[in-house]
């Protein structure tokens, strides 16, 4: 790009790009794709944009900026990176600026802040007001501040206001500063300067050293623990060798200071030394090995079909190693965060090879130093993440393992785009020419209809690991079976069944997918129920915290002593959450040890790795949980899995509710006897003739697919269709309602009766906006590039629109 008068850059801002900048013949030499370059944007504010490509002609009459200065020395992106960028903008309807939002650590996002300095060249005034004061004040004490620092010192308004005073006044200069970034975590390291690489040189330095004791002492530790014969190769720790020598830092400085030693930094690196274990795999793991590297011959994406306990891991490891052995990298990818902790433990050993994590709970420059070591590196390593690792730099990449691939937590819910990790795993690998494997007891019907298909091979592992049965599987009909006398919650059977399993010293997970003590609360006398005042529902009662809290937006308000509505004292709980759960078990089990895994205990950063490495041990008996407690988990000692109330898993308005509950039952199931006995499940129920809970109990993962995807065809769902779906959002209901109706009508100008609704969702409001939705329905035969076009046409009128570019749009490709 050495000649490239203009360039497009795209910016971290939810606008269409990119946008075009001139380049000065100065830093032309600078620009390459992957670059981050600061730039100005409207009137005042900067930002880090990165480089897309050249702009080949400007559009006429154009006013074009320079750029302000090229940030990198070498690129931060690869060129992979951006074709990822470009398709997933692409595909999911979305601009590039929320793409770069989503793909890069926060620690490459520069935007510019707004500093107040004072004037060096101001002379005293007589007459400040007192906020104007106060900010005299606050910058004599520091050099500069950021507005946002001074905000908080009185309400905005004022502050703002005496800023401005003071400017015209010529007491304060404001600027545009770039926020600073964090820089990857690097290890100091000593070495031997250039004047001491021959033996001559060594020798002398010694004998001049004979004079300092300590410094003679650190240098003859040096070369112990440098191990390597040649001086220039000769490199320690500079922590792990003050801690080993036990001498101290100003000992080590004098010898800097003298040109003996230097100090320098490098990304933290792995040790090759580290003994890889070795694992018996079963002669069906060895087939699936087989059969899976067979089938890559033919087709990139091989879908393994596991049961639960069936050693897909040890599979999975067993392959990445002959990929890591032949010097690429491989990509493991888990639906949720929580999974990485035991995932590392169970593998790292079993691999030769570095692994790292990565994923959104770690701190900017924890994010940062993985994301620049794979970036300058083509050596064999395995990183293990959640759904944001798929846009990591690897440079030469060999294989993505997606695993629990069904998962929906792979999709991205909050802000644009609603990206499919799964899916861009997919095209990413195709891209860089690796090969995937999805993994799943409980494939999703459009991974297993792909195999149908011919486009994913298909390889199965139907028997445990140790062949240890699967669990028996019984259905308590809450209609008929007795409860306990503490409450209705609860059938004898489960609570006599826990009371066995704690006897034989062996541990209970129970699960109910609703966290909070109960859901509600209601008063008997008038019916009051605690609504939230942003959303249409009931507010969830946390006993742990007094209070009333939504679940949405997170408005609460302490439990109150007596009806606000009727002044009666008849407050009572409603329903069932996990805390009520634990609650109760301590009542029924006053000697057991109970834990709880659910947000709400889950929230600090090592707090469910606390939780984990606590069940794992024994230390816990019954752990309650939400669905964390369903995915991917391996505890040998749990004999017993409890479902508090399957129903509430499949009544909900979605053609996937039946899959979603056949997963969630069968994957929480498969927690029970993993290793050496076979476990028990016990599923509370109002409906035991349910067909989800007949296909679970016999383990009937095809019965599952061919009822379902029958239905699906029937009526036109995925697999045989695509679906965007349109969210419509405003604080005004009515106003809200006439602009659906009005895309609506745009819409099926064009689409016709694929154009579905609009209609409420079934919460209609949350954090004060009301809802519609409209779902587009496109069967296969008809061309998705050319409907999305179209449909963004209509979207493009909207924003055109005098009065309905006030609502707000959210649009969603391949909703789940």
């Amino acid at each position: 790009m050495r000649d490239a008068e203009y360039i497009e850059v795209i910016l971290p801002l939810a606008l269409k790009g990119p946008f075009t900048y001139r380049v000065p013949i100065e830093m032309r030499d600078e620009v390459v794709a992957g670059k981050r370059v600061v730039v100005p944007f409207g009137k005042k504010r900067h930002y880090a944009g990165i480089i897309l490509g050249l702009v080949n002609e400007l559009r006429l009459g154009a006013k074009v900026k320079d750029i302000l200065y090229v940030l990198d020395d070498e690129t931060v992106l690869t060129e992979s990176q951006l074709r990822l960028w470009s398709w997933m903008a692409d595909y999911y309807m979305s601009g590039l600026g929320p793409v770069m939002n989503f793909s890069l650590p926060g620690a490459l996002k520069l935007s510019s802040h707004t500093i107040v300095r004072l004037n060096p060249a101001f002379e005293t005034y007589e007459e400040f007001s007192s906020e104007e004061q106060m900010i005299i004040a606050q910058l004599n004490s520091n050099e500069k501040l950021d507005v946002h620092r001074l905000e908080s010192l009185d309400a905005k308004a004022k502050i703002h206001r005496a800023i401005n005073s003071l400017l015209k006044k010529g007491v304060v200069l404001v600027s545009e500063e770039m926020k600073g970034a964090a820089k990857p975590k690097k290890t100091a390291y000593l070495r031997l300067t250039g004047s001491y690489h021959s033996d001559s040189s060594i020798s002398e330095m010694l004998e001049k050293l004979q004079r300092a004791p300590k410094q003679f002492e650190l240098m003859m530790r040096f070369f112990e623990n440098a191990d390597a014969e040649d001086a220039a190769a000769m490199v320690v720790s500079k922590k792990q060798f003050l801690e080993r020598s036990g001498l101290t830092t100003s000992i080590l400085n004098s010898l800097i200071q003298k040109g003996v030693l230097e100090e320098f930094e490098e990304l933290d690196q792995f040790d090759p030394s580290v003994d890889r274990l070795t694992t018996e795999l079963n002669s069906e793991q060895v087939r699936a090995i087989q059969e899976i590297e067979s089938a890559w011959i033919e087709k990139d994406t091989v879908l393994l079909h596991g049961v639960t306990g069936s050693g897909k891991t040890h599979v999975y490891t067993a392959i990445a190693n002959r990929i890591l052995d032949r010097g690429e990298q491989v990509l493991y990818l888990v639906p949720e965060i929580a999974l990485t902790t035991q995932l590392v433990r169970r593998i790292e050993k079993l691999l030769g090879h570095e692994v790292l994590i990565y994923h959104s709970r770690q701190t900017d420059r924890e994010r940062l130093t993985i994301w620049m070591r794979l970036l300058k590196s083509t050596e064999p390593c395995i990183v293990i993440g959640a759904r944001s690792s798929v846009f990591l730099p690897f440079n030469h990449l060999g294989l993505i393992i997606v695993d629990e691939e069904h998962d929906g937590s792979y999709k991205q819910h909050e802000g644009s785009p609603n990206y499919n990790a799964r899916d861009m795993a997919i095209w990413l690998a195709n891209d860089l020419n690796s090969k995937v494997i999805l993994g799943s007891a409980t494939p999703s019907l459009e991974s297993f209809y792909n195999t149908k298909k011919g486009k994913f091979a298909l390889v199965q592992l139907m028997n445990r690991y140790l062949d240890t049965e699967l669990p028996k599987i019984e259905l308590i009909d809450m209609t008929k079976s007795k409860r306990t006398e503490e409450s209705l919650d609860y059938s004898q059977q489960l609570i006599a069944e826990i009371k066995m399993a704690l006897s034989l010293r062996k541990q209970i997970i129970l699960f109910k997918n609703r966290r909070g003590y109960a859901p509600f609360q209601l008063c008997e006398s008038c019916g009051w129920t605690a609504d939230c005042i942003n959303c249409d529902v009931n507010l969830t009662y946390h006993k742990h915290f007094s209070k009333l809290l939504c679940h949405y937006c997170g408005y609460s308000i302490p439990q109150p002593p007596a009806c606000p509505n009727c002044a009666s004292s008849k407050l009572s709980i409603r329903g069932l959450g996990t805390e009520k759960i634990e609650d109760d078990l301590e009542v029924f089990f006053p000697d057991a040890r109970i834990a709880r895994m659910d947000l709400d205990t889950t929230r600090k950063k090592h707090s469910f790795d606390s939780l984990i490495t606590s069940f794992e041990s024994g230390s816990i008996d019954i752990l309650v949980g939400t669905q964390m407690v369903t995915k991917g988990l391996d505890f040998e000692n749990v004999s017993l899995v409890g479902v508090m109330n399957a129903d509430a898993l499949w009544n909900r308005p979605d053609f996937r509710a039946f899959e979603r509950a056949f997963q969630l039952l069968t994957q929480v199931s498969g927690r029970a006897g993993r290793k050496s006995s076979r476990g028990k499940v016990l599923i509370q129920t109002y409906n035991p003739d349910h067909p989800v809970l007949e296909r679970v109990v016999n383990h009937d993962y095809r019965g599952m697919y061919e009822h379902q995807v029958s239905e699906r065809q029937m009526f036109d769902y995925p697999p045989f269709s695509r679906i965007v779906k349109l969210t419509l959002m405003h604080n005004d209901a009515r106003f809200n309602r006439a602009g659906a109706e009005h895309l609506k009508n745009l819409l099926k100008a064009g689409l016709g009766k694929r154009v579905l609704g609009p209609e409420e969702p079934p919460i209609a409001r949350i954090r004060g906006k009301y809802i519609r939705q409209i779902f587009i329905k496109l069967e296969s035969s008809i061309s998705l590039s050319k409907s999305k076009k179209f449909i963004q046409s209509c979207l493009d009128k909207m924003d055109g629109h005098e009065e309905y570019r006030k609502i707000r749009i959210q649009l969603d490709v391949d909703p789940n």
